[in-house]
């Protein structure tokens, strides 16, 4: 199965910028993460594909309407943490508040989210036994390699597998071979271009029959960082780098399946259980 997901979340959020989260971030994004959740809904019904899609809760609390908007759409809404803090920074009550904060901002919209993806992948060690107490079925943070933002080397491989506690974890999927490890989707897809990637995504699927797709907006959609003028000029031609990738991902929304995980949940379930 090929699994896409949205990291919903504007580029305000990115951890590059660092911007204090006392700044008035909604100004700066100004109506960009809304501008862009139409686009994308617009994209994925011109192919006809279904995402999971993992938002900020300080989106919704910005944006209502686009819950309800990507509901409309026949898409699933997951959550990815409120203020897009690093999990490990949070304490045990801070990363429940921010769990309760979505709970709250969702139950508006009669959602009850099963899937969880945390900020820049980052985990601590209680997170998936507090996601399962609140009524989460699968998490989605984990990412088998290590990089300076996140580190997930202990894991081999990106199969779904469950947790001691019963929760399911659907990795971002990253292609294995050797010592070489290539992460599909995000910063990846941008670098090498859909013909490459698109490579990969064949011989992981053909492999452990699965992939996990990620993307952000931000990475599709041209955005104006003029609140971000503190930044060195390498720091932001970095951010920046071959952005925005709309063509490579739009090239790969059309030649694979993609659905989200609420609709292959079963076929995931058994997956995990086999990975145990």
């Amino acid at each position: 199965m090929y699994l896409l997901s949205i990291d919903l979340e504007s580029w305000v959020q990115r951890p590059i910028y660092n911007l204090p989260l006392d700044t008035n971030l909604k100004r700066l994004d100004n109506e960009f993460s809304r501008v862009c959740t139409e686009k994308l809904l617009k994209l994925l019904n011109k192919y006809n594909r279904k995402a999971t899609f993992f938002v900020l809760g300080r989106l919704i609390e910005w944006y209502p309407e686009i819950i309800d908007r990507i509901l409309e759409q026949g898409h699933e809404i997951a959550y990815h943490g409120f203020s897009h803090e690093f999990v490990h920074n949070l304490s045990v009550s801070g990363f429940k508040r921010e769990i309760e904060t979505g709970l709250e901002l969702l139950r508006f919209h009669d959602v009850s989210p099963k899937g969880f993806r945390s900020p820049s992948f980052s985990r601590f060690q209680a997170m998936t036994d507090i996601l399962k107490v609140y009524g989460y079925q699968y998490d989605s943070s984990v990412i088998p390699i290590r990089t300076p933002l996140y580190d997930g080397s202990e894991f081999k491989n990106s199969k779904p597998f469950v947790w001691e506690n019963g929760l399911v974890e659907i990795p971002i999927s990253v292609f294995v071979s050797g010592s070489i490890k290539i992460p599909l989707g995000g910063f990846y897809l941008r670098l090498m271009g859909p013909h490459i990637q698109s490579y990969f995504y064949k011989r992981l699927y053909d492999s452990i029959h699965i992939v996990m797709l990620y993307i952000h907006p931000w990475e599709l959609f041209k955005y104006n960082d003029y609140g971000a003028g503190h930044l060195p000029i390498y720091k932001r031609l970095f951010a920046k780098y071959r952005l925005p990738a709309l063509d490579s991902f739009e090239a790969v929304l059309e030649r694979y399946p993609w659905d989200n995980v609420q609709n292959n949940w079963k076929t995931i379930c058994e997956m995990a259980m086999k990975s145990n």
